[in-house]
């Protein structure tokens, strides 16, 4: 009798189901991992040594990632958090009508890393509250960081996806809450110790709007951070509509994390320049 094929045993076993795929921030599982794993592979052959910090710098970044990284599957974000390890997953979805807060944009990511850094001396302990909250990474992770309170923020098509972040992350001390630019603010008890927000500044018809609330937000000795990418067609009116409020910092390089940094994102610090007395 001959022997059975290749073909019909293989028929006959089970096939293990796959594993769920999720999109990490710093190497281990996702399109992440697999890129500093082939850099790791590349460099070695070489002759060379581990990934240095500019092949690095460039495997964490989102935007070249394939659509499903982006929308489809659940980001991982790690962190260290008083000397623990620890993770967020973070879902995401399809672009709506609502505009683009349901992916995890890069500029979310050299924020949450920045405030992983200085926890410490921005948000342990501080009232925070995060504009534009999107997903919400910064927002929880400031959380995460120790923060006294979190209210993370957005218009009412985006809180869904919000709310289940924060609910799945479980954050204690952490609300979601509506929030349209240059509406009344008193329901959030304003002024913050800080105020967060990522790639907002891309639509002109806004910014006066964006800024009349970061005024509502903060007082003298408020902490604001934006960070911002590629996104970043109305700067040029953000810039003019704050500088008689505020005064502007660039973050320098050398403050971000050393690894989640990039020439295409932008942090600016901003404080509330004192109050004039009317002449």
């Amino acid at each position: 009798m001959p022997a059975p094929s290749v073909i019909s045993n293989s028929r006959s076993k089970k096939r293990k189901k796959p594993k769920p795929e999720a999109a990490s921030v710093d190497g281990e599982g996702g399109a992440t991992s697999n890129k500093l794993q082939k850099l790791n592979k590349d460099t070695a052959e070489a002759g060379g040594s581990p990934v240095n910090a500019f092949l690095r710098a460039w495997a964490w970044k989102r935007e070249p990632l394939p659509d499903r990284y982006k929308y489809d599957l659940p980001y991982v974000h790690k962190f260290v958090s008083g000397g623990q390890e620890g993770s967020l997953t973070i879902q995401q979805k399809r672009f709506k009508e609502t505009g683009f807060a349901s992916t995890v944009w890069d500029s979310s990511i050299v924020l949450a890393k920045y405030l992983e850094r200085w926890q410490e001396a921005l948000v342990r302990g501080k009232r925070c509250i995060e504009l534009g909250a999107g997903c919400g990474l910064v927002g929880i992770c400031a959380a995460r960081f120790g923060a006294g309170s979190v209210v993370l923020t957005d218009l009412p098509g985006n809180l869904s996806l919000l709310e289940r972040n924060r609910s799945g992350n479980s954050t204690q001390d952490t609300q979601v809450s509506e929030l349209v630019w240059g509406a009344d603010v008193a329901h959030l008890e304003a002024p913050f110790d800080v105020v967060f927000a990522t790639d907002v500044i891309y639509d002109g018809s806004v910014i006066h709007q964006l800024v009349a609330t970061l005024i509502k937000l903060s007082n003298e000795r408020t902490r604001i951070l934006i960070a911002y990418g590629r996104n970043r067609w109305a700067e040029k009116e953000f810039m003019d509509a704050i500088q008689l409020d505020f005064d502007v910092v660039e973050v320098g390089r050398e403050l971000l994390d050393s690894v989640y940094a990039c020439d295409d994102v932008k942090m600016l610090s901003l404080t509330r320049l004192a109050r004039r007395t009317p002449t």
